[in-house]
């Protein structure tokens, strides 16, 4: 994996500090951590995300509060939901759910493989709008 990969953690700080563990092993990485909705509008919205794992620390509204805001002001963003309760989101406001508890290296698998979707989705959504031009 090449490149500086941005994560935006929202939740608890214990939360946030089990994705900082998965990432140790990860070069080039770059984490921001937000505990809750209202820490979440003090990032920038020029500071780069490419993934955001929303944590079951927070309320449903909160949950969605977060989702719709990180859709809007980082659209190209993955979100990671880490929560057990089915459908706590719509669909479209979260792109992968698992539940807590995730061994380290699992997590940092799952982050990987939405960083390489997001890198794909944004060339292909490149290569359509050069065509339309």
């Amino acid at each position: 994996m090449t490149g500086l990969l941005h994560v935006l953690s929202i939740g608890s700080q214990e939360s946030s500090n089990v994705v900082h563990g998965a990432l140790l092993s990860r070069p080039k990485c770059r984490l921001l951590i937000a505990t809750c909705a209202w820490d979440l509008c003090t990032v920038l919205a020029s500071e780069r995300v490419d993934i955001a794992t929303l944590h079951d620390t927070l309320s449903r509204g909160e949950l969605r509060n977060c989702a719709e805001y990180i859709r809007r002001h980082w659209p190209n963003a993955k979100i990671l939901l880490i929560n057990s309760e089915a459908e706590v989101l719509d669909d479209q406001l979260h792109d992968q759910q698992t539940s807590p508890g995730l061994s380290s290296e699992s997590l940092l698998g799952m982050i990987e493989r939405l960083s390489t979707s997001n890198r794909r989705s944004g060339r292909r959504a490149m290569n359509q709008e050069r065509k339309q031009r």
